[in-house]
């Protein structure tokens, strides 16, 4: 047991990897720099002395083990009974006082859980214990001396003033090392032996004691005083030898100083399979009535356990239980207790770490021939053959080295099944591109327009290759609904499931294009040809701008080709609050205040509302505004530098009117379909086009006053199979719970107004980055077969689709602060204000930076350092709650203020929840995007807070620092936050967690292996289209969009806008006996799901019952009570305006008692 030197907090770098790149080299060397300096201002290992205002308890804030305080019990009371001694009293009536249990402030552990082999006698382990104590040292004479002038000075004319200057400590971190040798018997019962009891005593409260008597034996220890731990300033502005005389006068001599009681306690319990379980603890088994003056934590405390004897066990959890190829990741040696348990170089040894630090490496593209987008756009025919080849070479290639026995032999058979499927629909895609000319031609066209947007020698990843193959059967199926193979891919939903960042977008984008061209070269000159869903309104601004960029260039194709059919334009289809629903309108709830006054606005005004930046005609960033045309009534995004319209539809009536190509949009936008008859369209194409305004589909044009001919009006031609060829849901996860059992309703009432049209259904893509028993969420929510795309490997580390290289992805690292409260949130803001002034000052002088880059053999200059931390200057703090988004934006203003003060830039800092409005996400986002190393630094955003907004959609390449403050309610919604580190260069993702919180607590104290298998936590997505009740909510919106699309019906059709219930009565009375059970079977198949499931059969059946019961005994008597002005609100309830439309929630809390017992509990 010994003092030992402050070994500082140097973090070690990995080995760097034999094909790893030297510019993510580079990266990670510079995030360990960071993490460096982060892990020092975390711990303070590198000790010294730290004077005032620095103390222990602010600034080490991990491995703290403290006092137990132990609030003295009320006085006994004994009742106002007779006396023990009375007459037949019962010998306990009275007698003993009651006697309160006294509060205790729990101070904490660090431990460690494991399992040896076999029932040994005893246990016999090596257990080191590193930890600190903080001594208080007497200020420096100089700084009191200094104190005390100012403070004589100000009192100066006041002769009643006795000023004082106080004994502020200075700060001495003691380094200690002990270990403990010891032998712990194994009965068959839980057996227990603390340090306390071994022969000598303790050595960890000797070591601790004999730390306090060395410095208290020392002349610079500063003891508690009699005056408070204050000296009249007159003692400390003469020499520093009367300084010392009137300190050494003033001292307590009725105190004593006292020691940390550090403490050793292990446990040995049988386990039931023959083993025993091994529990190790260190605490602090100091109690005090109340605090001292000294500081008699525990800090930064660490320990290994050495396994003598017997074998240390490794387990295996159970998520690798069915994956055998997760067998190696599950296996632990031991769990932690207030730390992560980290396995030691040997065997037998294991560390608890209160610093876990995990790094994720990068799965690049397995490519084994050129897949450019020119190479596919000139030679498909040799290129996807070849591929095809690869495919099966690797299937028959198979890897089985991860199965240990017939059972996971069989888990890997069914892998390879899955990934044999895969290559037979790839092969499908091959034969469909040879025997059809505009299926080739189109998938040519799409390859030419990402040419165009990224380059010729840019590359598909495979993944997004091979699935676009796969899915032009889903594309075929519509002009050849009688071929059984490809008419069935319809009836199949898939879920395109990657990590994130991984290219998923792009994947799907890539189909959209091939489904644009497809549908123009077939006949389908105009008309949507995809709807891409978005559950959130942050995800479909930024994925906008992708779709806006590609359809850019896939227009420039098309013009070029000749090809007949409207321009390829791109309709944002949101809302209110959002975007304009009508252009002529001010909306109500929203900011749009109608186009003539919005025309009147100033240019900077305007353009604050603009939903994309860039132009992607001419490049320019910053570039786009947003220029009203009046007589059109069009809102027009416009390139100032250029002058190029983008073809964006940016309100929901120019979405109707010019019928755009592809439809972005919320997920909860498909209830439109109940509240917009314009909307018949999309499966049946309009009625008419009013040559000014364009496209509608009732009785005349939808443009405010529109005074054309309707002579002049002209009936549609080229709307060839309206019904959109793609459905596609990006963020698959999020649709989930009351959001995914109404979305469930509405899907199967899109398929149901496609047939009704005579349309074949559109195909339906998801795409997430988490999921778990995709199978049963893609079946309730969709009603069809589900399958999942691409399948992986025999092992982790391969697949077809991907390898894993040497290459850093991602670090995370572990932070569990003592306390309770906010001090997670505090410690947040703490942390995301160094690392972001860290950053500002090796941006001002990189040199330290280019020393350690020496250090492992890079050269780089200072231009090539400051270029590189240019894309680290942006850090995201992670909130689950507005107000502590507040504190920690509060944190980054006053950094802000400090360096301005300092004669440095400002930081400037921005603050996103869902109260952001769509106009201001564009903007920061755009900010971010475009800034550049030549833009000034203190206009360039570098602090970053943000809610769940930001946690979907946020791809920022210069957002590589993230501090996540409290977990996210999931490791789905984990994974997806901290994706938004680490997208284009190496992240560093720091994880704060509440120790009040036993989730929190548990996550950190799986971190390794959590981290290690991220994918396999994710929990199944709850949904279940069945719910009870949940038609009362969903039937209105489902009859009145059957109602709309039945106006469409050649027997019984009006050409009359329905919305209003006056027009809506007059065609009810004179038509509805003719299509009231032609109506009836509509909303029995709109809640059938299209595809059967024999599981499902019962379920459904009732809730098909449910339904017809509540319209015919409920909600038709009502409607026909005609109690509204509007057919939206003739029901008990009124048809859905969101999928988010729900009842607002009842406050469920306990009784005074249980919030004082929870209280206390979390004290």
């Amino acid at each position: 047991m010994t003092a030992t030197a402050p070994r500082g907090s140097t973090i070690p770098i990995p080995t760097a990897g034999d094909e790893q790149r030297p510019a993510n080299r580079a990266e990670q060397i510079l995030v360990h720099h960071v993490l460096d300096d982060l892990v020092e201002a975390l711990t303070d290992r590198a000790g010294g002395d730290h004077p005032f205002p620095w103390s222990p308890e602010q600034n080490v804030r991990v491995g703290v083990l403290g006092v137990t305080i132990v609030t003295p019990p009320p006085a006994a009371s004994t009742g106002s009974g007779p006396s023990a001694g009375g007459d037949g009293g019962d010998d306990s009536a009275g007698a003993a006082p009651t006697v309160t249990a006294a509060p205790v402030e729990n101070r904490g552990v660090i431990g460690l859980d494991f399992v040896v082999n076999g029932t040994p006698a005893t246990v016999d382990l090596t257990v080191d214990v590193d930890y600190a104590i903080y001594h208080q040292l007497l200020p420096a004479f100089a700084e009191v001396s200094a104190e005390a002038a100012r403070r004589a000075a100000a009192t100066a004319g006041n002769r009643r003033r006795r000023p004082t200057v106080p004994l502020n400590p200075t700060w001495r971190r003691d380094q200690r090392h002990v270990t403990v040798t010891l032998s712990v018997p194994v009965t068959g019962d839980e057996h227990t032996v603390t340090s306390g009891e071994l022969a000598g005593g303790c050595p960890l409260a000797i070591d601790a004691a004999t730390a306090v008597d060395d410095h208290y034996a020392g002349p610079a220890a500063l003891r508690k005083l009699t005056n408070n731990q204050t000296l009249p300033v007159t003692a400390a502005t003469g020499t520093e030898a009367a300084f010392h005389q009137a300190v050494a006068a003033r001292r307590d001599a009725s105190w004593s100083p006292i020691a940390p009681l550090p403490s050793l306690t292990v446990s040995t319990l049988p386990t039931v399979d023959g083993n025993t379980a091994v529990s190790v603890s260190i605490t602090n088994a100091l109690r005090l009535a109340t605090r001292d003056l000294q500081d008699l934590s525990l800090y930064d405390t660490r320990m290994s356990v050495t396994v003598n004897a017997p074998a240390l066990l490794p387990r295996q959890l159970g998520f690798a239980n069915d994956d055998c190829r997760y067998a190696t990741l599950a296996t632990v040696r031991g769990r932690g207790r207030g730390c992560a348990a980290r396995a030691g170089g040997a065997p037998n040894v294991i560390f608890a770490e209160t610093l876990p630090i995990h790094t994720q490496y990068h799965a690049g593209s397995a490519e084994p021939i050129d897949i450019s987008f020119g190479n596919l756009a000139g030679n498909w025919a040799a290129t996807l053959p070849a591929l095809g080849s690869e495919m099966r070479a690797f299937h028959r290639g198979w890897d089985f080295s991860a199965a240990r026995n017939a059972e996971e032999r069989r888990q890997l058979d069914d892998l390879r099944n899955q990934f044999e499927a895969e290559v037979k629909r790839f092969e499908l895609g091959l034969d469909l591109l040879r025997a059809d000319v505009n299926l080739a031609r189109a998938f040519v066209l799409a390859n030419t327009a990402f040419a165009g947007s990224r380059g010729p020698s840019a590359r598909w990843r495979l993944f997004q290759l091979v699935f676009i193959v796969s899915e032009l059967a889903a594309l075929a199926g519509r002009e050849n609904p009688t071929d059984p193979v490809l008419r069935g891919e319809l009836d199949a939903v898939d879920v395109l499931w990657f990590p994130t960042g991984g290219g998923k977008t792009e994947a799907y984008l890539g189909l959209i294009a091939v489904a644009l061209f497809y549908d123009r070269l077939r006949g389908k000159e105009r008309g949507t040809s995809a709807w891409l869903l978005f559950p959130l309104r942050m995800l479909s601004v930024q994925q906008l701008s992708r779709v806006n960029e590609i359809l850019h260039h896939a227009e420039a194709a098309r013009a070029t080709e000749n090809i007949q059919g409207d321009p390829f334009t791109l309709g944002y289809f949101v809302g209110a609050g959002n975007t304009p629903n009508r252009l002529a309108y001010p909306d109500a709830h929203g900011w749009w205040p109608g186009l003539i006054e919005f025309a009147g606005k100033s240019e900077p005004e305007r353009d604050a509302k603009r939903l994309v930046g860039t132009c992607p005609a001419c490049g320019q960033m910053n570039s786009i505004g947003l220029n009203c045309d009046l007589a059109d009534q069009r809102l027009l995004h416009i390139c100032r530098a250029c002058g190029h319209t983008l073809p964006i539809h940016a309100s929901d009536d120019e979405v109707t009117r010019y019928q755009s190509s592809v439809i972005v949009s919320t997920v909860d936008k498909i209830c439109a379909f109940s509240r917009n008859g314009q909307l018949t369209a999309i499966n049946r194409g309009p009625r008419m086009k009013c040559p000014q305004h364009g496209w509608y589909t009732h009785k005349g044009c939808i443009a405010k006053d529109c005074s054309t001919d309707p002579a002049t009006h002209t009936t549609p031609i080229g709307f060839k199979d309206p019904t959109p060829a793609l459905w596609v849901q990006d963020e698959l996860h999020l649709v989930r719970e009351e959001l995914g059992v109404f979305a469930a309703h509405y899907h199967t009432l899109l398929a149901e107004l496609a047939r009704g049209a005579g349309n074949e259904p559109s195909k339906i893509i998801a795409a997430t980055a988490t999921i778990e028993q995709f199978e049963d969420q893609l079946s309730q929510v969709y009603g069809r077969r589900p399958r999942v795309f691409p399948t992986g490997g025999g092992t982790l580390e391969r697949s077809f689709y991907t390898t894993l290289t040497d290459d850093v992805r991602r670090i995370y690292l572990g932070v569990l602060p003592a306390g309770s409260g906010t001090v997670k949130v505090d410690l947040a803001g703490v942390v995301t204000a160094h690392i972001i002034e860290h950053i500002h000052r090796l941006t001002d002088d990189p040199a330290p930076l280019l020393a350690t880059m020496a250090a492992d053999g890079l050269t780089l200059t200072t231009a090539d350092a400051q270029s590189m931390l240019f894309n680290y200057e942006l850090a995201l703090a992670y909130v689950n709650s507005k107000a502590h988004g507040v504190a920690i934006l509060d944190d980054l203003n006053r950094l802000s203020e400090r360096l301005i003060s300092s004669g440095t830039d400002r930081v400037k800092s921005e603050y996103l929840t869902g109260e952001t409005s769509l106009g201001e996400l564009a903007a920061i986002i755009a900010a971010i995007q475009d800034s550049t190393i030549t833009t000034s630094r203190p206009d360039r955003i570098r602090g970053m807070v943000g809610t769940s907004v930001v946690s979907h959609g946020v791809d920022l390449d210069r957002l590589n620092f993230e501090i996540i403050a409290g977990m996210p309610p999931s490791y789905a919604q984990y994974i997806q936050a901290t994706a938004r580190a680490g997208r284009s260069h190496v992240g560093l993702v720091v994880d704060i967690f509440d120790r009040a919180n036993r989730r929190e607590t548990s996550m950190y104290q799986s971190f390794f292996t959590t981290h290690a298998a991220l994918e396999r936590m994710v929990e199944p997505v709850p949904v279940n289209r069945f719910a009870s009740r949940a038609v009362e909510r969903t039937l209105p919106g489902i009859v009145c969009a059957l109602l709309w699309d039945e106006t469409r019906n050649a027997s019984w059709g009006t050409v009359e806008d329905i919305g209003t219930t006056r027009r809506f009565r007059t065609w009810w009375n004179a038509r509805a006996a003719n299509f009231l059970p032609q109506l009836t079977e509509r909303i029995t198949r709109a809640y059938r799901c299209p595809v059967a499931d024999p599981a499902m059969t019962a379920d459904e059946q009732r809730l098909v019952d449910d339904a017809l019961r509540r319209w015919d005994q409920i909600e038709r008597p009502r409607v026909q009570q005609w109690q509204s002005d509007y057919l939206t609100d003739l029901f008990t309830s009124p048809a859905m305006t969101s999928l988010r439309d729900v009842d607002p929630p009842v406050e469920f809390r306990g009784g005074n008692r249980a919030e004082q017992i929870i209280s206390r509990l979390y004290a």
